[in-house]
């Protein structure tokens, strides 16, 4: 009976020792365990990895390191390449609407309200324009363009950003009243003598246009208030040329 009882005991012992790990480790069961890992928005299918966890040694403070073995390679969706592509007409639409931003400045610094004063051309050029004999018309485009141009940029120094909706909005005003004033600008110094083109006019909104353009470009809070500024005062100066050029010809 004894001899049947240590045999048991024996038998038990050796299955124990058998089933440990080796010395040193605690005789915890390691299995491999499969992990879902939440896929990109845009992706379809998920990713599976196996997470193993690390066996710790007796009397250690570590916590458990985890060891990930994919088990089907991961797709790495970045920003560019996951975006599907925009069409011709959206992109074109998102550069006309991107604008600069004027950060760190904002309304309350004087290099915004100093760039905001270059829209005074405007309101001024605009009464030149419209003056006796002048061109009504045209005369308030450049005021509106003036009210316009102000509230967009206003806006921006106030809200910053590249892509703020109040500031976009505002930008889409600026333009209906830019474009048809420079179309109108356009139209009246070559009909308005065609034996004497205003050249200093015309070569005055060149500059402008370049002004406009290098803004563009050189896009950093001080360059663009100066380049942009610049665009705001030579087209300014352009129509002031031309009211000038009008009234030495009625003269």
């Amino acid at each position: 009976m004894v001899t049947t009882r240590m045999h048991n005991m024996l038998w038990v012992t050796c299955m124990l020792v058998a089933a440990t790990p080796a010395v040193g480790f605690s005789p915890t069961p390691n299995p491999p365990i499969l992990r879902r890992v939440d896929p990109v928005p845009i992706l379809a299918r998920p990713t599976y990895t196996c997470v193993r966890p690390s066996l710790r040694r007796l009397g250690s403070r570590r916590r458990d390191t985890q060891v990930l073995c994919p088990l089907q390679p991961a797709r790495r969706a970045t920003h560019a390449s996951a975006r599907a592509p925009m069409p011709p007409g959206e992109v074109c639409l998102d550069a006309l609407f991107t604008y600069a931003d004027p950060r760190p400045y904002t309304l309350d610094s004087w290099e915004s309200r100093a760039f905001l004063l270059t829209n005074v051309g405007y309101f001024a050029a605009g009464v030149l324009v419209g003056g006796p004999g002048g061109n009504v018309p045209l005369a308030s485009l450049l005021e509106l363009a003036g009210v316009f141009s102000t509230w967009y940029h206003c806006e921006q120094c106030s809200r910053g950003g590249t892509r703020e909706r109040a500031v976009q909005r505002a930008m889409a005003f600026d333009y209906l009243a830019a474009i048809p004033t420079l179309a109108g600008g356009l139209l009246y110094s070559i009909d308005l003598a065609p034996e004497h083109i205003p050249w200093r006019a015309l070569s005055l909104m060149v500059l402008a246009f370049a002004a406009l353009a290098a803004g563009w470009v050189w896009d950093r809070p001080h360059q663009y208030f100066v380049l942009h500024g610049l665009w705001h005062v030579l087209g300014a100066i352009a129509a002031a040329e031309l009211a000038r050029f009008h009234a030495q010809l009625l003269g």
